[in-house]
């Protein structure tokens, strides 16, 4: 009786080998899986901004890009300025001292 129960934890040991080692193939593989879903996203991303910027060219004339670059720079400006403000609002809400020492 003892041969029995013996065998079985050998067993259910052997099961639990074998599903650490499971997850050790999912832990070393997902590298792997990640980088190739990652280049073949990037990829396509890549290749629809080209094709939409060389469209663009094409149809754009040289005062609308002009045009288009100044008021992204605008909002970009805009954008920052309100991001410098967010952070320093954050900071004096979580209590750090971010007053300028001279």
């Amino acid at each position: 009786m003892s041969n029995v129960r013996h065998r079985s934890s050998d067993i259910k040991q052997i099961n639990s080998f074998k599903n650490y080692t499971g997850i050790i193939w999912v832990m070393d593989s997902f590298p792997v899986i990640f980088i190739i879903f990652k280049v073949a996203v990037l990829g396509t991303g890549m290749f629809f901004a080209v094709k939409w910027h060389y469209d663009q060219d094409r149809k754009a004339r040289k005062g609308d890009v002009l045009t288009a670059v100044g008021k992204i720079s605008a909002i970009l400006a805009l954008l920052l300025v309100g991001l410098l403000f967010a952070t320093f609002k954050l900071a004096s809400l979580l209590g750090l001292d971010m007053q300028l020492s001279q």
